[in-house]
């Protein structure tokens, strides 16, 4: 088989890898069934996490209004489901509860009323098996909200936390078992839990610091950014930036078989993985993260494949950037550097992904990464593993066949239209095919994509991996403990 052809086989395989990671992707956002049970409801991780940054928005911001308001309402949508329509139903009663308004002028808690109720009637109107159970909480959750809308006309001005309870023990047992912190929530709106609403006020300072500390750090590396963006761009058009990359490999036609093989092994081992969890159903905490260890490292054994097609791994490595480049602590720091480029870029990504949420309304819905539920759920063993595969394995892996692997391969097909239009074609090729593959969902493909076309500059302008894996550790650590912060 000629080169061309071997190359155009590969990524046929490619191709239907990345559709079939899609698809994956896909099927995942629909949750299983919950087993029949008259108290039982899936609330997500998301909707939590939506919860709780309307209780710091509340702790900081007063009754914010607007601001609230669009965190509540894709929460509302019927697309949305039985579980996020309910979770936007207590929110609504709550802030309406500790924020009152009239309610000819539409306060939240009579919007939450007609929210209920509306959610009811259609639950009743569609009833079959598999909806008993949400009827049931939607039910008791609707009682109790019409309950604080009562106590509301009545008594305009009483402290909802002292009044006296009329909520049946059976519907408080539905309502806490099935909701988790936001049957919590509406409980503690209904009759004051000190308990509770003293680890609300913590988690809203939590994370009120965790905001604060991620936005000073996002404007400052932002401000940076632009600058070395400037410099980059004036170094490249006086042709004074180096050129560390090779304009021919060694590995050639293995590069892309290097990549195929790491994404079919990595698609097998993942629907594996999730036989394995989903047939077993006691493999998890900590046991199912290291399958999740292992699903990741094994197929990195595919960067062997150049090494079969007879190229020295010591040469095969450095083409992949698995080296040190200008020294460890050179290129370490140029990694905080490659983060601070990537902030100017995630703004263009996330003006992109907003307008893609337009067209897409129901995509941002259901837009969320796993990593979330394990963080929301998991003890502090859980968490400290789930930092080390986000913020240490994960860009140790992606940007080896990412950066190291399908980058170089894509700049080495089209060098000869020129350094920076290589970089521009191969950047936004291998950061598209970086973005499709993760399981946020199609709306976040702008903003992955915006981060990736940032570490491959990183890796054009250093040559090697070292300062795109710091800057990927970076970016997913902060996240990954913002994501906690908002779990406290």
């Amino acid at each position: 088989m000629s080169r061309t052809h071997s190359i155009a086989v590969a990524w046929v395989v490619i191709a239907c890898c990345v559709v079939g990671f899609m698809a994956l992707h896909e099927l995942g956002e629909e949750e299983p069934t919950a087993p029949e049970s008259p108290s039982t409801v899936r609330v997500s991780a998301r909707d939590e996490m939506v919860g709780r940054f309307v209780m710091f928005i509340q702790q900081f911001g007063g009754n914010a209004g607007a601001l609230v308001g669009q965190q509540i309402e894709p929460l509302t949508r019927e697309s949305a489901g039985t579980a996020s329509n309910l979770c936007a139903t207590i929110l609504l009663a709550r802030v309406g509860a500790t924020s009152p308004q009239p309610a000819e002028e539409g306060g939240d808690l009579s919007r939450a009323v007609e929210q209920a109720h509306a959610l009811v009637a259609r639950l009743r109107e569609n009833q079959d098996g598999s909806t008993a159970s949400e009827l049931a909480v939607a039910e008791a959750s609707e009682r109790v909200i019409a309950l604080l809308a009562t106590r509301a006309a009545a008594t305009p001005s009483a402290d909802a936390g002292t009044a006296t309870a009329d909520v049946s023990a059976e519907d408080a047992e539905t309502i806490r078992a099935s909701l988790g912190w936001y049957g919590q929530l509406l409980l503690s709106t209904w009759s004051r839990s000190d308990a509770f609403e003293a680890g609300l006020a913590r988690g809203a300072w939590v994370l009120g610091v965790a905001v604060g500390m991620f936005g000073c750090v996002v404007l400052v590396a932002g401000f940076g950014g632009v600058i070395w963006l400037g410099v980059v761009a004036f170094r490249a058009l006086t042709r004074s930036l180096a050129e560390p990359l090779p304009a021919r490999t060694m590995s050639g036609a293995a590069l892309p078989w290097t990549f195929a093989a790491w994404l079919v092994g990595t698609t097998l081992l993942s629907i594996l993985g999730a036989v394995i969890l989903g047939a077993t159903g006691r493999l998890s905490g900590t046991p199912a993260l290291v399958l999740q260890m292992l699903i990741m490292l094994l197929p990195l054994t595919a960067c062997l494949v150049p090494v079969f097609a007879g190229v020295p791994w010591s040469v095969a490595r450095r083409e992949m950037g698995l080296h040190a480049g200008a020294g460890w602590l050179r290129e370490v720091g140029y990694g905080f550097v490659a983060y601070a480029t990537a902030i100017p870029m995630l703004v263009v990504g996330g003006v992109l992904a907003y307008v893609l949420a337009l067209l897409m309304p129901t995509k941002l819905e259901q837009a969320s990464h796993p990593i979330q539920k394990e963080l929301f759920e998991g003890g502090m063993e859980e968490r400290v593993m789930l930092f080390i595969i986000a913020a240490v394995l994960a860009p140790v892996v992606e940007e080896i066949v990412f950066r190291g692997v399908l980058f170089t391969h894509l700049r080495e097909l089209s060098q000869q239209w020129g350094r920076w239009i290589a970089f521009g074609l191969s950047a936004l090729a291998s950061s598209l095919i970086f973005a499709a593959i993760h399981p946020q969902g199609v709306v976040f493909i702008p903003v992955l994509g915006a981060l990736a076309v940032a570490f491959c500059l990183a890796r054009e302008v250093r040559g090697s991996l070292l300062s795109c894996m710091v800057a990927h550790g970076l970016n997913n650590g902060l996240v990954v403990g913002l994501n906690v912060a908002m779990s406290a």
